[in-house]
């Protein structure tokens, strides 16, 4: 069997520290369906609506017509 190196073992506890991170944050970025209103889920369907349709503008459009 082949013995595991100090390094190896330096580089894998390396990714897992990192992949804790990512675990981390995603838990906190998370949207938790049970805190989402049926407001904020109506918010959404019409957005989703107006996406569709073609009437959303980029915000780089917006800054434009608003001359910032």
């Amino acid at each position: 069997m082949e013995q595991i190196q100090k390094s190896d073992v330096k580089k894998i506890m390396g990714k897992l520290a990192r992949l804790q991170e990512d675990v981390d944050y995603l838990k906190e970025h998370i949207v938790d369906e049970d805190i989402v209103t049926e407001e904020d889920k109506r918010y959404f369907t019409e957005y989703e609506g107006e996406k569709e349709e073609g009437r959303l503008i980029s915000e780089e459009q917006l800054k434009k017509e608003l001359e910032l």
